[in-house]
């Protein structure tokens, strides 16, 4: 028999990781850990929605195939340099979702130590509106 104590504890170790996933799952951003090659690992809804296909298929596609084909090959030598990375200035990308039209984001990224080193990538997607058509100014 679990005595309430018992239950308790085992509330309090699952609460906040509910917590962190409906955190991450309903944020105005997109949200992506990825590994430190840039594997995608976990994605927000809002990051699926963003690029353009479902959270089960993203886990395990590398993130650059969704980077706009003119900017892959700067994106994956701006990954070679984890270290310069961790906390620098956001950074606009243009992200092509899948079946869809490129989309400018600014990227923002962290990254997650184990032991000193680098183990995965986190990345916020902000997507930016997009510039008006026609020279016309936006009120």
């Amino acid at each position: 028999m679990v005595s309430g104590h018992d239950r308790h504890d085992r509330h309090d170790r699952v609460a906040p990781h509910d917590d962190y996933r409906e955190l991450f799952d309903l944020a105005p951003a997109a949200y992506l850990v990825t590994d430190t090659t840039g594997t995608v690992r976990q994605a927000s809804r809002r990051a699926s929605r963003l690029l353009g296909t479902t959270r089960r298929f993203l886990d395990g596609k590398s993130l650059a195939s969704f980077v706009d084909a003119e900017q892959r090959a700067a994106f994956r030598e701006r990954l070679g340099r984890i270290e310069q990375l961790d906390g620098a200035a956001p950074w606009l990308l243009r992200v092509r979702p899948r079946g869809g039209e490129p989309v400018t984001v600014a990227v923002s990224l962290a990254v997650a130590r184990g032991h000193g080193r680098p183990v995965a990538l986190l990345w916020l997607l902000l997507e930016l509106p997009a510039a008006p058509r026609g020279g016309a100014e936006a009120t």
